[in-house]
């Protein structure tokens, strides 16, 4: 059950020496071996994806620089992986004990991170395919686009394995 955004933080106290200490409900991976699995999957989809994406972005491919439908899909693709990075941090940063609204909102925030990333990776092999088709461009032109979807490909290959490694992602409450 999702909480509201900031009910989280009646469970935090203060302690005797005036630090504030949680003492809500925390939860813990299933096993070390489940952690350690997860997230080092986790860094290598993003990072995988995020490399996929810049190195697409250094192929000079006509649909890049000229279509919308092309351009904007990618960059939100970029920073979509880029603000996943983050949550995952966050989720790496915990150890073994996981707080119990960091568990809701970063798991839940990584699955769709990933979903949106797969959905944009898509629309824009879609329009990179839209612009090679109605080009009559040179065959360089063409090759570079190619270059440039299978980049994008490979990227949303990696976020949907991220996906799927997500569903597999197992708590138990301490």
């Amino acid at each position: 059950m999702r909480r509201k955004k900031r009910e989280h933080l009646n469970d935090y106290e203060l302690n005797e020496k005036g630090e504030y200490v949680y003492r809500g409900q925390m939860w813990r991976w299933e096993s070390p071996e489940a952690r350690t699995r997860t997230i080092r999957a986790e860094w290598l989809f993003s990072g995988a994806g995020l490399a996929f994406l810049i190195a697409a972005g250094f192929v000079p491919a006509s649909g890049v620089g000229s279509t919308f439908f092309v351009l904007i899909p990618y960059v939100l693709a970029v920073v979509v992986d880029l603000v996943a990075m983050t949550s995952l941090w966050k989720l790496a940063r915990e150890g073994e004990q996981v707080r119990e609204y960091l568990k809701d909102t970063v798991s839940d925030a990584l699955a769709g991170e990933f979903t949106a990333m797969v959905i944009l990776c898509c629309a824009a092999s879609i329009g990179q395919l839209v612009c090679m088709a109605t080009s009559m461009g040179l065959l360089v032109d063409k090759g570079l686009g190619l270059a440039f979807l299978l980049c994008l490909l490979a990227s949303g290959a990696c976020a949907f394995c991220a996906v799927r490694t997500l569903q597999q992602l197992r708590f138990v409450k301490e």
